[in-house]
């Protein structure tokens, strides 16, 4: 991790609509290794999201947002991080990017 070097004092996690890693993820497939490492990672949030039982539009926004929060959960649990986060020297903060306006929502 590099914020401590460069005295970083917020990380941004975003995510997009419509992405295909998170659509590759909720389709159960096996892909080529370049592509599975990331779907891998992926594949907690669209889990949560199928699980959800939501129709297949709300599935993708529901598996983009479980998945910026899993990666806000990782860096939250980073060592490297804990004391810049105890002391409010770091914040880390989860959007969703939406592709055709521009604007972001941000998570809570």
């Amino acid at each position: 991790m590099c914020s401590g070097s460069f005295n970083v004092p917020l990380v941004l996690v975003l995510g997009h609509e419509n992405c295909g890693a998170v659509i590759e993820a909720l389709n159960r497939r096996k892909h080529p290794a370049y592509l599975q490492s990331i779907v891998n990672k992926i594949e907690p949030a669209a889990e949560t999201a199928i699980s959800a039982g939501l129709a297949e539009e709300d599935m993708i926004d529901r598996a983009v947002s479980e998945n910026v929060k899993l990666v806000e959960e990782e860096l939250h649990e980073h060592s490297a991080l804990n004391e810049k986060l105890a002391n409010g020297d770091l914040k880390i903060i989860g959007g969703e990017y939406h592709l055709a306006s521009g604007k972001v929502t941000w998570l809570k």
